[in-house]
């Protein structure tokens, strides 16, 4: 019960807007980027290495987020990651670019996950005290990590019926569209947020 009196801190309670907005998008990455990949011509042997950049990044970006927390604040790094969405989702959409550029934004991926999630769970960690301090990480959890993905499974497939054709979907309406998601939350957490 004590964790939910966190909600009555403001920033708090813009985190966990900007992190539901963020884990729906996040989750139609994990949805859709092997089928546009695959659109794109990328073979299929292929696409779980060209994702796997993605996965190397976090590790990447990890290894220096104390760095930037220290440095640039919780606020400055969280909206960062958030803005790697939009710019991820904003170079998929963009087909007239490059096919090596689209495969190198995987590399996004590292921000924002480290930059958003990670950064998120420690800020929650920092706000909190110890007596509820695993309840607050539960609920933050459960919120981004139960109600995102639900919600972003619902607006991949609402998208997907929207911008497709005899079947065939326009990735290029589609990503947009996502990363417009990603731009308000940027805006929204930027704007209103408070280290």
């Amino acid at each position: 019960i004590k964790a939910f009196k966190l909600f009555k801190e403001k920033s708090f309670s813009i985190l966990v807007f900007t992190s539901l907005l963020v884990s729906v998008i996040h989750q139609i990455y994990f949805l859709q980027t092997g089928l546009f990949l695959s659109s794109l011509g990328v073979a299929d042997s292929l696409i779980g290495p060209v994702m796997s950049i993605g996965q190397f990044a976090e590790i990447l970006t990890m290894a220096v987020l104390g760095y930037f927390l220290n440095h640039l604040g919780f606020k400055k790094v969280i909206s960062i990651g958030v803005f790697a969405y939009f710019l991820r989702y904003l170079i998929f959409g963009t087909s007239s670019l490059p096919l090596w550029i689209i495969i190198s934004s995987q590399a996004f991926h590292g921000f924002c996950y480290a930059f958003f999630f990670a950064a998120a769970f420690i800020y929650v960690d920092k706000i909190s005290e110890n007596d509820f301090r695993h309840s607050a990480q539960t609920v933050f959890g459960i919120i981004i990590l139960g109600g995102g993905p639900v919600l972003g499974g619902w607006l991949s497939g609402f998208l997907q019926s929207t911008f497709s054709t005899n079947n065939v979907l326009n990735f290029s309406q589609f990503w947009y569209s996502v990363s417009i998601v990603g731009l308000v939350a940027t805006i929204i957490f930027f704007t209103l947020f408070n280290d």
